[in-house]
């Protein structure tokens, strides 16, 4: 399995080996092998949201601890402000978890299309403790939470674009290695052939 820094090295030979006098600044490239990434991954869900299992790269799933909740006094709702950017994925995938801190025996619900707060309360009726989340841009409304049931913070487990996770080196699966290495070449106006840029003396 490679890595950003290591898919970034390799493109950065690709393109100095071309033109020697290119200048071409390693952190852009590591920028663009990122960017790359979470393309790749959210269109690649997208190509296969019928099948049953859909992986997404564990490096791209991040935990937050000790989300704050508040309240919206407009709308008379709690909240909860997005630890960071998700990727739009379809069906809600791009949040994983929405929970209590630890000792809570299960995760909240996220509402489906179609349903309203209404809707929520009425069926949340059936299962005890069940709560509700929808996004609203970068919040989540959690429409049947009660002040007597608000937990103290939230953990949230979500799906980031790789640019937005910083400081460290993401792993990156090894059947995305060529198809990233080929985008970001793109990029550059420097499209290689798999059998060329597939030099395995290039990644070290």
């Amino acid at each position: 399995m490679s890595s950003v820094t290591k898919i970034a090295e390799q493109a950065q030979r690709i393109l100095g080996r071309r033109d020697a006098d290119a200048d071409i600044d390693r952190r852009e490239v590591e920028l663009n092998v990122r960017q790359t990434m979470s393309y790749i991954v959210r269109m690649r869900v997208f190509e296969s949201k019928n099948q049953d299992f859909i992986e997404i790269p564990e490096s791209l799933i991040v935990g937050f601890k000790n989300i704050k909740i508040s309240l919206d006094e407009d709308m008379n709702q709690y909240y909860s402000v997005l630890p960071s950017r998700v990727i739009d994925l379809p069906y809600g995938m791009g949040i994983k978890l929405v929970a209590p801190p630890k000792g809570h025996k299960c995760g909240f619900y996220r509402m489906p299309n179609g349903f309203d707060s209404m809707s929520c309360e009425l069926e949340s009726n059936n299962i005890p403790n069940k709560v509700w989340y929808y996004q609203e841009n970068d919040r989540l409304y959690f429409p049947n939470l009660g002040a007597e049931d608000k937990p103290s913070n939230l953990y949230i487990r979500l799906v980031a674009p790789a640019e937005s996770i910083e400081g460290e080196d993401l792993e990156i699966p090894a059947d995305m290695e060529l198809e990233i290495l080929a985008k970001v070449l793109e990029v550059y106006g420097m499209y290689r052939p798999q059998d060329e840029i597939n030099d395995q003396n290039d990644i070290v």
